[in-house]
């Protein structure tokens, strides 16, 4: 079987966990798997423009913003 990665934020109560997701078509949440740890930092990239934008709108105070720091790829 291939290695496959996931994208993990760390968290004060659990240390370092997966809490990115994804939803089945019944809207179950299921734990985002990633097939490289390309496709995994390209998600992690495309995370923090999002963040960006929303900061550059309003949207989001920059003191709440996710420091890339707290997160990191592994494999599984």
């Amino acid at each position: 079987m291939a290695n496959r990665f996931i994208v993990e934020h760390f968290t004060l109560a659990d240390g370092w966990v997966n809490t990115w997701s994804t939803f089945d078509d019944d809207d179950n949440a299921i734990p985002s798997v990633f097939d490289t740890r390309e496709e995994a930092e390209q998600a992690l990239r495309d995370f923090f423009a999002d963040q960006e934008q929303f900061i550059n709108s309003g949207e989001l105070p920059e003191d709440c913003a996710y420091s890339l720091s707290e997160f990191r790829v592994t494999m599984i």
